[in-house]
């Protein structure tokens, strides 16, 4: 967006409307590399301000991810889902009803690993 408003609107090279975009986007002091016309500084005004308002709005998602507990359900999810691959060779029923108590019966007499229903072993 910056280097295509300088190329249009100051009729810049591409490589001076680069290095006027990143100068921007970085918010440090610079000398323009051509003066601007007014219609480039108005231009030049809202790109500082576009970009800022990106930049406050990443640190606002990026401050809820840490202050909110969003990232460590992330990282929770994440352990979970590597402890789950983990696991081979193992049943598991839901419901221990008139089908699952028989699924279970089934798979005690093949011998398989334990069976968890609900994070207590089964009696």
């Amino acid at each position: 967006m910056g280097v295509s408003g300088y190329l249009w609107m100051e009729g810049f090279t591409f490589l001076e409307a680069y290095y006027m975009t990143v100068l921007t986007i970085s918010t440090g002091s610079y000398k323009e590399v051509h003066d601007l016309t007014p219609s480039g500084k108005i231009f030049n005004s809202f790109y500082i301000l576009f970009n800022l308002a990106t930049f406050a709005y990443l640190i606002t998602i990026i401050s809820s991810y840490i202050f909110e507990g969003e990232l460590r359900n992330i990282f929770k999810n994440y352990m979970t889902d590597q402890d789950l691959k983990k696991f081979t060779g193992h049943t598991i029923v839901c419901g221990f009803g008139r089908n699952g108590s028989k699924a279970c019966q089934e798979s005690r007499c093949w011998k398989n690993l334990p069976i968890k229903f609900q994070g207590f072993p089964v009696k």
